[in-house]
């Protein structure tokens, strides 16, 4: 359910004041892995969207897209937006979630052109993203130097 759907239904609003000042005050870390919810316009409220929530905290931007019928559309319209938004968007990541999906190989490979920045992996359907993918490489190579014993932060909106 998108966040200002479930928002309505519990009669609350997600004030994007309130969020910024939330993550501003989760603990520090050296990195943060920020999972947005719905996508990269999904409405907060009736002003705000994720990408809003984004660029107020200038956070860098990963996308992930889920590899199924019409995620070439997608993927090309959300990476734009991304990209015009300003943003450090330091790359994608294909998730194959339809396991009935035709030329999941084939659709993967139109997108690296279209997406100008770095595929940082590829997670087949039914694995575990966490095996699927070296974490720690991809920060290292792609994201940010990170010292020995530098910590990490997961946070869910």
């Amino acid at each position: 359910i998108a966040p200002h759907i479930a928002a309505k239904k519990m009669k609350k609003d997600i004030d994007i004041i309130s969020l910024y000042n939330w993550y501003k005050s989760c603990p520090k870390a050296d990195v943060a892995l920020i999972e947005g919810v719905g996508g990269w316009h999904t409405p907060l409220n009736e002003k705000h969207t994720m990408a809003d929530f984004v660029r107020l905290n200038n956070l860098e931007v990963v996308l992930v897209v889920g590899i199924r019928l019409g995620c070439i559309n997608h993927a090309i319209l959300t990476a734009r937006a991304i990209q015009n938004a300003g943003l450090n968007f330091r790359g994608w990541i294909a998730n194959c979630i339809d396991p009935n999906m035709l030329e999941i190989n084939s659709n993967i490979a139109t997108l690296i052109p279209y997406i100008d920045t770095h595929c940082l992996g590829i997670v087949r359907n039914g694995q575990n993203p966490e095996s699927a993918l070296n974490l720690d490489l991809l920060l290292q190579k792609h994201c940010v130097s990170i010292r020995k014993g530098a910590s990490l932060s997961i946070r869910k909106l």
